[in-house]
């Protein structure tokens, strides 16, 4: 993955609700977010952010199966889904692909 020319500044929200108020503020390109939130849960959260900051690029983490997750939440949310167990096998990969996204449009 190649990324060398690529900015990028890591913001943490200890909940889904300041997550929400957070990328509402900074509207970022791309959101990394867990399900399991404090509070509202990923799914809720990515809704929300969508909603304020269409143009970002949501990747969610779970620890849960992703055939039970999916069904939740549209794609035009959720770009990647990423199990926790492939972590390591699949971040890098989905983050490149969302970045080749959002640096072509």
């Amino acid at each position: 993955m190649e990324v060398s020319h690529v900015k990028a500044h890591v913001i943490e929200a200890a909940s889904g609700e300041e997550g929400v108020t957070v990328a509402k503020k900074i509207r970022p390109e791309i959101v990394l977010m867990d399900f399991w939130l404090k509070g509202m849960n990923g799914v809720e959260a990515a809704t929300q952010i969508k909603a304020s900051v269409p143009d970002c690029s949501i990747i969610l983490l779970t620890m849960f199966d992703l055939k039970d997750v999916e069904p939740m939440v549209s794609r035009d949310v959720v770009k990647e889904f990423i199990s926790k167990s492939d972590l390591f096998e699949k971040l890098l990969p989905s983050i490149d692909k969302v970045l080749k996204t959002v640096i072509n449009k």
